[in-house]
């Protein structure tokens, strides 16, 4: 599996990523505007700028492609998210 397909895959709660449907994807539902499921949590970074939530819903809504070469950060699991 690619690397960039992980986020595809889904965990315990859901795909973070539908293809083609942000309204159904995780990632799009915690950059959002829901106070009760905002991300990152509060104190612990920089919200996204409506450009950038509306550049990742184009994204997901074309289809969430990955570039071929696309790998991961060296520890993931480290990461807030």
């Amino acid at each position: 599996m690619k690397e960039g397909k992980f986020i595809l895959k889904g965990g315990e709660i859901g795909k973070a990523v539908v293809p083609g449907n942000s309204a159904e994807s995780l990632l799009f539902q915690v950059i959002g505007d829901d106070p009760d499921f905002a991300m990152p949590p509060e104190g612990q970074g920089r919200k996204l700028t409506p450009e950038e939530v509306a550049l990742i819903r184009t994204w997901i809504d074309q289809g969430a492609h990955f570039p071929a070469n696309d790998s991961p950060e060296p520890a993931p699991t480290e990461h807030w998210a």
